[in-house]
Parts: structure tokens; C-alpha cells; sequence
């Protein structure tokens, strides 16, 4: 396997596709209200406590997305691939990244030392932008931006577990389950399979069809069964 470039240098792989220039002053980015053709999603996660991953995924308007991982201990070891994001995913990507006002937000928020507590779990995360010839890059360090949660969730929504977790990439794709269970207590949902599907209560139980709907009402998918994973592999 090729070797993945330093996550320290991340801010180059963002812009792969489009221009290097715009990180350093381009054209102003335009969210119009329908999904342009060039359309590009950018993210990356570094220094997290936990897991002890550092990532980079770059998803483009015809679905297909790349990854880089790197896992820093307790072994180091490195991965990098493919995989296929849908396009009710991508149009509910679109929809996070215009509902978060991301043209008109600042560039920065918080600072380059990781703090102890939460902030250090959270790591530095660089969030990228292309549409419409435009692009903006904004930079978050260990802290939360309550305007970009929805954005965040919907890109955690459509990453494969083995990309931020590095784990590996899965020997054979899951099999589509008929429903997803959902837990309204928790706001989680999981596959039918799932061990954590019999602690929840049937009055707060409810069922999804197996693809995005679970997550457009607002629910997180389980960080233990993935079902989202399913979608990636079908």
C-alpha cells in the first residue's frame, strides 16, 4: 500500500480536485439552493484522543469518495480507498452544508494547543467546501461548533466504520437487513442483529427502511453494528 501523506499536510489533499488557490484567497463559495455538478466535500480529523486516528475523506457530487488513514497507536498502520456514497446521502450533505451558513462562518475557530478534557478528544478537524467554482476551507481546533454539528453528523453518517476507526477494510460487504431499529430514548438506530437492539423498551422502539431515513429524523447510527455500513457495501 502506498504510503499516506502526513495529515499535517492535509490541507493540500482538500483541494485535490479543484484548485490549491482558493485555500489561500479564491472565488467565494455560492450554495445555491439545487447541488452543483462540481460539488465537493472535504474533511479531516486529526489528533483525536479517541480512537488514536487521524483521517482524510474527500467526497465528490458523483458519489464516489477516498479515503486516508492513519492509525497512530498502539500500532501504527495506514490504509487509503474507496468507497460509494448514495445520492439521498449526498443531497442531505449538501442540504447540512448550506443550513449551517458554512460560506459565511469565520475561517477558525479555537486554537492550535490541544486543551486537556472533551477538546482533546475532539481533535482538529478541517472542514472543505467546493461548489460553483467557489471554495472555503474552515479550520476547528479541539473545540465544538454548534453551527457544523449537523454538517459533522452527516459526514460521520456516511463514512464506512473502517475509515474512522481503522479497523481495516470489511473482507465482505454486510447484507442489506429489511429494517433499522430505531431507539428514540437514545436517538441511536442499529441493525436488526444488533446486541443493543434488546435493551430497547418496544414503547420506545421504531422501524426505518434500510437506507438514510433514520438519519434524516434526526437519529445517529449505532457506533457498534454500523448499519450504515450495509448502504456503502450494496
Amino acid at each position: 500500500m502506498r504510503s499516506i501523506l502526513a495529515l499535517a499536510a492535509a490541507a493540500l489533499l482538500l483541494a485535490g480536485c479543484s484548485t490549491l488557490s482558493g485555500l489561500f484567497g479564491g472565488q467565494r463559495l455560492d450554495l445555491t439552493p439545487s447541488m452543483p455538478s462540481d460539488f465537493l466535500c472535504s474533511f479531516v480529523v486529526r489528533e483525536a484522543a479517541q480512537p488514536p486516528v487521524d483521517y482524510t475523506v474527500k467526497i465528490q457530487r458523483n458519489g464516489q469518495a477516498t479515503f486516508e488513514t492513519v492509525v497512530r497507536a498502539p500500532t501504527r498502520a495506514e490504509h487509503a480507498g474507496e468507497f460509494q456514497v448514495g445520492e439521498e446521502a449526498l443531497v442531505g450533505l449538501y442540504a447540512a452544508v448550506r443550513e449551517s451558513g458554512f460560506a459565511a462562518l469565520a475561517s477558525r475557530y479555537g486554537t492550535a494547543d490541544a486543551p486537556p478534557g472533551p477538546g482533546r478528544d475532539l481533535g482538529a478537524r478541517v472542514f472543505y467546501v467546493y461548489a460553483n467554482g467557489g471554495e472555503k476551507r474552515i479550520d476547528v481546533q479541539y473545540v465544538s461548533v454548534p453551527q457544523l454539528d449537523e454538517l459533522e453528523r452527516r459526514i460521520a453518517a456516511v463514512i464506512p466504520s473502517y475509515v474512522s476507526t481503522g479497523s481495516g477494510v470489511p473482507a465482505g460487504p454486510q447484507a442489506l437487513p429489511a429494517v433499522f431499529v430505531a431507539d428514540r430514548r437514545t436517538r441511536y438506530f442499529h441493525r436488526p442483529d444488533c446486541e443493543l437492539c434488546k435493551q430497547i423498551a418496544p414503547a420506545d422502539q421504531s422501524t426505518y427502511p434500510p437506507d438514510y431515513s433514520a438519519v434524516n429524523e434526526g437519529f445517529h447510527p449505532c457506533p457498534t453494528c454500523r448499519p450504515l455500513d450495509s448502504l456503502s457495501s450494496n
